[in-house]
C-alpha cells in the first residue's frame, strides 16, 4: 500500500511573509497619508530649498513694503507673518527664532521711519510681540510633534525587528525540528525498505515492510504536528 505524499500548506503559508509586509518592510507606508501629509513630507525632504523660497518670499515683500505702495505696510507686514507662521509649522523652533530676529529689523526700522529719515506712513507695533509669541508656540508644536513621530517610528522600527527575528527563529526550529524527528524516520524507513528487499523470506519481508508502515505513520504524525503547532494562533517556539 502506498503511501500518500502529505504537505501541511498551513505551515508554507504562515512562513511565507505576506505581500503587504515583503512591498513595505518598514511598516510606514502601511498607513494612508493625507494629500496635505504628503505635500508636506516632501517640503520636509527638500528643506533648504523651501526654506529658501520661503525666505526669499519674506525679503521681496519687506522690500516692495519699503519701495513701493501697493498695500498698506500692515497688509504687507501680515504677508511676512504668515510666511513666518508657515516657517515654524515646517521647521520648528530653532530656525523660527532666527527669523524672527530678522524680521524684526525691519518691523522697528519701519516703525521708527522718521529717525532714520524716511518718510513711511505711521505704523503700530502694538500686536506684533503676541505675533511673534503665536509664530513660536506654532514652532515649538511642530517640534513637539515631529519628536513624537519620530520616537513612535524609532519604536515601530524595533518591533518589526523582533518580528522578523521571531519569524527567523520559528523558521530554524521548525527545520531543526524536520532534520531531527521526520528526516531520520524517514531515514530509517528507507534502511528497513532496503534490508526488506535484499531478505530471502517473505514473512521476514512482510515484517520489514511492516516496520516501515509504521515508521511512516510515525513520520506523518510529526508533520501533521508541527503543522498544527504552527497555524494555532499565539504560538511560539519551543512550543
Amino acid at each position: 500500500m502506498a503511501i500518500p505524499r502529505y504537505t501541511p500548506p498551513v505551515a508554507t503559508e504562515l512562513l511565507s511573509p505576506s505581500a503587504e509586509w515583503a512591498a513595505d518592510p518598514s511598516g510606514i507606508g502601511m498607513a494612508a497619508q493625507s494629500r496635505a501629509e504628503r505635500w508636506t513630507s516632501r517640503i520636509r525632504v527638500n528643506r533648504r530649498a523651501a526654506q529658501l523660497v520661503i525666505d526669499l518670499a519674506s525679503v521681496v515683500t519687506i522690500v516692495l513694503t519699503f519701495a513701493y505702495r501697493f498695500f498698506p505696510a500692515e497688509v504687507m507686514f501680515h504677508v511676512v507673518f504668515v510666511l513666518l507662521t508657515v516657517q515654524a509649522f515646517l521647521f520648528g523652533l530653532r530656525a523660527t527664532l532666527l527669523r524672527i530676529a530678522i524680521v524684526s529689523i525691519p518691523l522697528l526700522v519701519y516703525a521708527n521711519a522718521r529717525i532714520f529719515g524716511l518718510s513711511e506712513p505711521r505704523f503700530d507695533l502694538s500686536e506684533w510681540p503676541l505675533m511673534f509669541v503665536i509664530a513660536v508656540l506654532v514652532a515649538w508644536m511642530a517640534d513637539r510633534v515631529d519628536t513624537t513621530a519620530k520616537r513612535y517610528a524609532s519604536l515601530f522600527r524595533q518591533a518589526s525587528e523582533r518580528l522578523l527575528t521571531v519569524e527567523e527563529d520559528e523558521r530554524r526550529r521548525i527545520a531543526l525540528e524536520l532534520h531531527d524527528g521526520v528526516g531520520q524516520v524517514l531515514t530509517a524507513m528507507t534502511l528497513t525498505l532496503d534490508a526488506a528487499d535484499s531478505s530471502l523470506g517473505a514473512k521476514a519481508a512482510g515484517q520489514r515492510i511492516g516496520s516501515a508502515r509504521r515508521m511512516a505513520e510515525t513520520a506523518l504524525a510529526e508533520v501533521r504536528h508541527l503543522a498544527i503547532a504552527c497555524a494555532r494562533p499565539g504560538s511560539k517556539s519551543g512550543a
